[in-house]
């Protein structure tokens, strides 16, 4: 018997992000490995009573995640339908209010019965608008602490997700501590975040935005300094630079604090939040580092959408980066979706953790691995060598690797040069938009323009990851908490970076494949 399925026999838990990448695998590991826990309670955003079934019906009963469950019902004689109804109960409701826009009743109802609360929900963007990545990192993790503070039984306990990446920008060995005593450990040179007012903060935020808004929207004609594009602005256009400033100081204000983005910044707030409820219910964090395609569970492979490499990994297998950039020795920290959901389940279970104390887990592979950039683009190069995509004429795509490797700088030089050229034609094109032929060739270059310079944000978002050469993040009490499992425990609960991830195969014969059948079908 799996003293961890014993564990959460009869158990209630209520889940948010249910419909995010982990969440999802999440909650099929947890149905299929802990079948008799009593009901798990997700938190769907929706308009009206109708789009939640509809989302409940899409994103969860009809999703492919779940289907060794519907082999097991059918094997067990049960109606799929019916079983997981009876397991999984759907609240709408939104983080970005302070009781998800239910009643209190509602609410006292709902909370008082959990045991454990898993607050997965995240906006997991980089270059999102930093008043929309705060309201949901943020302030929706204070909602949800109140909630839990004011119905929650004393007893339940809280268990967030965090990120490894609040560390990208610090320096040493990055430990398993609350971020409150993290900041002196690990980084001396730091505006301590303890020091800040969330809510004063978010009046910041707020602030600044009404100033943006009041730039753009009350002006017929842009500055083509500030855009890079045509004067005339359509709605649309307008709507994209207020995201893309809100987005740009939600990175300058992340970098003063020594984060690297606004969703590390962000997470990082959300930990400083946690440190103040501890008093009240028991806490635990995990950090997962960059999450990537699933090793075993639920299928070899599995991945839901453009996360983490994904998107690097698919420019270069359809052709469209043969140059890469960064340093060849770099450190780039991966780990598996399944070994995250593992330990997350594992936590709450053999977690010795008390009121007034907070239990931090890593969940990376650096410390064991230490997988290098080099040794990425090989296994990227050795892979579409062999199972190259196809293009539209279902023809092999034959230059899918990376030629080059070369240093970021060197990238972001060539960047700059190309997009100042283009910028200089365009302004002198403009004296000639008058002439048709001259106005087409305008549109072309104001987009090139656009697309070069989203591309320099990028790299430089990237820039912390592809040059550290000695990123490591500690697992110690990861290790202590795996070792605390029994034998067929750690068999059914696997998250042991040393003997569970080669690195060598992992990648062509997991994540690769699981990428190309998933996200390229």
């Amino acid at each position: 018997m799996s003293m961890v399925a014993n564990f959460y026999k009869n158990k209630v838990i209520f889940v948010t992000g249910a419909t995010g990448f982990l969440g999802k695998t999440f909650i099929e590991k947890m149905l299929w490995a802990c079948p008799d826990l009593k009901k798990i309670i997700l938190l769907l955003r929706a308009k009206h009573e109708h789009n939640l079934q509809e989302r409940y019906q899409k994103d969860i009963l009809e999703s492919d995640i779940f289907e060794r469950i519907r082999k097991r019902c059918i094997l067990e004689q049960q109606d799929y339908k019916t079983w997981m109804n009876s397991k999984i109960e759907v609240i709408g409701g939104n983080l970005d209010s302070q009781h998800f826009y239910l009643s209190d009743d509602d609410v006292h109802s709902i909370f008082k019965q959990i045991d454990i609360t898993f607050h997965i929900a995240a906006n997991v963007k980089w270059d999102d608008p930093f008043d929309e990545v705060f309201r949901t990192n943020v302030i929706g993790t204070r909602y949800l602490l109140d909630v839990c503070k004011q119905h929650a039984n004393p007893d339940m306990h809280f268990v967030y997700v965090s990120t490894c990446l609040i560390f990208a920008r610090w320096i040493g060995r990055c430990w398993e501590l609350p971020i409150e005593f993290a900041e002196t450990v690990c980084c001396k040179k730091h505006r301590k975040l303890k020091d800040m007012n969330p809510d004063m903060l978010f009046k910041r935020v707020t602030q600044y935005k009404d100033q943006v808004v009041k730039q753009i929207f009350k002006k017929d004609e842009i500055n083509q300094n500030d855009l890079g594009v045509h004067k005339n602005l359509v709605e649309n256009e307008k709507h994209k630079l207020l995201n893309q400033k809100m987005a740009d100081w939600g990175r300058k204000l992340a970098k003063k604090y020594n984060y690297n983005d606004s969703y590390t910044f962000s997470k990082a707030i959300s930990e400083h939040i946690i440190f103040t409820y501890k008093s009240h219910f028991r806490c635990s964090i995990i950090r997962p580092s960059a999450i990537t395609g699933a090793i075993t569970d639920p299928v070899s492979g599995w991945t839901q959408r453009m996360i983490a490499f994904n998107p690097l990994i698919s420019k270069v297998g359809t052709g469209k980066l043969k140059i890469g950039a960064g340093n060849p020795n770099a450190v780039l920290d991966f780990i598996p979706v399944d070994f995250v959901v593992n330990e997350l389940i594992v936590i709450p279970t053999k977690a010795d953790v008390i009121k007034n104390e907070i239990a931090v887990y890593h969940c990376a592979t650096s410390s064991i691995l230490s997988f290098r950039l080099r040794a990425f683009i090989q296994a990227i190069n050795e892979y579409f060598s062999k199972f190259p995509y196809h293009n539209y004429e279902n023809k092999p795509i034959k230059d899918g690797r990376v030629h080059f490797l070369i240093p970021i700088w060197v990238a972001l030089l060539f960047m700059r040069l190309q997009a100042f050229s283009i910028f200089t034609g365009t302004l002198i094109l403009n004296k000639l938009s008058f002439m048709p032929f001259v106005s087409k060739k305008l549109k072309h270059w104001n987009i090139l323009y656009k697309n070069i310079r989203n591309d320099i944000r990028i790299a430089l978002m990237y820039q912390i990851y592809l040059t550290r050469g000695n990123w490591v993040f500690d697992i110690s009490e990861t290790e202590k908490l795996y070792n605390k499992l029994s034998d067929a425990d750690k068999k059914t609960f696997n998250f042991n970076i040393v003997n569970g991830i080669n690195p060598d195969t992992y990648w062509q014969e997991c994540h690769l494949p699981g990428m190309r059948r998933m996200l390229h079908q």
